[in-house]
């Protein structure tokens, strides 16, 4: 039923509007915008605005879903699935990434920031706040 169900949804929502056989995320997005994809997302147990959220985490490597991604994405949105021990494994790693780029981030801009003469560090003073009467 669900994957009948998301095929119609693509097919008669004319997910796919460059005939390349995959979504990609502005299909995607437009297709879950209708009316049609509204009531069959509903209808599967699927948060329509969870799964127009989770679009951009779907297409974070910027290539195209095939039917079969699409579908596998869809689903794991549904209300009725529990959270398994692989969710959280699959949370942690995400996360642990996520904080490491940003640590790489921040130390390519502490390094850029004292690399720039005048600023406290560099034999400067740090700028103090003027008195207050």
């Amino acid at each position: 039923f669900a994957k009948k169900c998301l095929w119609e949804m693509i097919d008669k929502g004319h997910a796919d509007q460059d005939g390349d056989n995959r979504i990609s995320e502005e299909e995607y997005r437009n297709v879950l915008r209708t009316p049609q994809a509204m009531a069959a997302l509903t209808s599967l147990g699927v948060d329509v605005e969870a799964a127009l959220d989770y679009g951009r985490l779907l297409f974070e490597d910027g290539e195209p879903l095939t039917f079969g991604d699409f579908m596998r994405g869809i689903l794991t949105l549904r209300g009725s699935n529990q959270t398994t021990v692989k969710d959280i494994v699959d949370l942690r790693k995400f996360t642990a990434d996520e904080f490491s780029h940003i640590h790489e981030v921040l130390n390519g801009i502490c390094k850029f920031l004292v690399a720039i003469p005048g600023l406290p560090g560099h034999g400067h003073p740090a700028p103090t706040a003027p008195a207050v009467a």
